[in-house]
């Protein structure tokens, strides 16, 4: 399969953690108003990112189930304060 073949399945989507929900999982507030259950990727557990609630990330959406996700960036909190103001 092909880059992209394998990216028509995903998609991106932009959002803010809600609450920390323990062994990696986390509840979600997408922009465009839907709550997901996400869990962390493989490269952030490898790199030790911490991620707390209020912090905006970047998630991936399979097209066959829209309530789960994949955390694959973290913006901080900064980001996720100046782009809401």
């Amino acid at each position: 399969m092909e880059d992209s073949e394998e990216n028509a399945y995903y998609m991106k989507i932009e959002g803010i953690i809600t609450e920390d929900l323990g062994n990696g999982l986390y509840a979600v507030d997408l922009d465009n108003g839907l709550d997901v259950v996400a869990h962390t990727s493989g490269s952030l557990r490898r790199n030790y990112i911490k991620i707390l609630p209020a912090d905006r990330v970047k998630i991936e959406l399979s097209t066959y189930d829209l309530d789960k996700g994949r955390i694959i960036q973290r913006f901080g909190r900064e980001q996720a304060l100046t782009i809401e103001l």
